[in-house]
């Protein structure tokens, strides 16, 4: 089976507590010269004293299956050849919705889902009372 959508999600090992926090907080350099962003340094710095991973899930047949991990926001050599270029596809979505900076779900869908039967019975029904009230125009 071909995956419908692609899911990158931030997960921590244990809630983040406000020591976890803080410890962010103080090892946050107050300017950087690399063109990162305080927001960045702190979401990586706050990944680190947690131990948080990324991962990678695929939804297939509407259930989520485990892909792999992320290790540095690079994709890593245990995914498949023919996920990298979706997983590719999936970082830089994630990059452009500012993940790094402030991680959140992101989602990309690679196929469309099928139209079901009784979805396409539904359209059909409606149609037809639309023209049983107004007329065939």
């Amino acid at each position: 089976m071909h995956p419908e959508a692609l899911i990158l999600r931030r997960c921590y090992p244990v809630p983040v507590t406000f020591a976890d926090l803080r410890a962010a907080y103080v090892n946050t350099p107050p300017r950087t010269t690399d063109g990162w962003s305080q927001r960045t340094w702190f979401a990586a710095v706050l990944k680190y004293a947690t131990s948080a991973i990324d991962e990678v899930y695929a939804v297939v047949e509407g259930r989520e299956v485990y892909v792999g991990a992320l290790h540095d926001g690079a994709t890593a050599d245990d995914f498949d050849p023919r996920e990298r270029a979706a997983v590719g596809r999936l970082l830089i979505r994630a990059d452009e919705q500012g993940y790094w900076e402030r991680p959140h779900e992101v989602r990309i869908d690679l196929s469309p889902r099928p139209v079901s039967h009784d979805e396409v019975a539904r359209a059909v029904l409606v149609g037809q009372e639309y023209v049983e009230r107004h007329g065939n125009r």
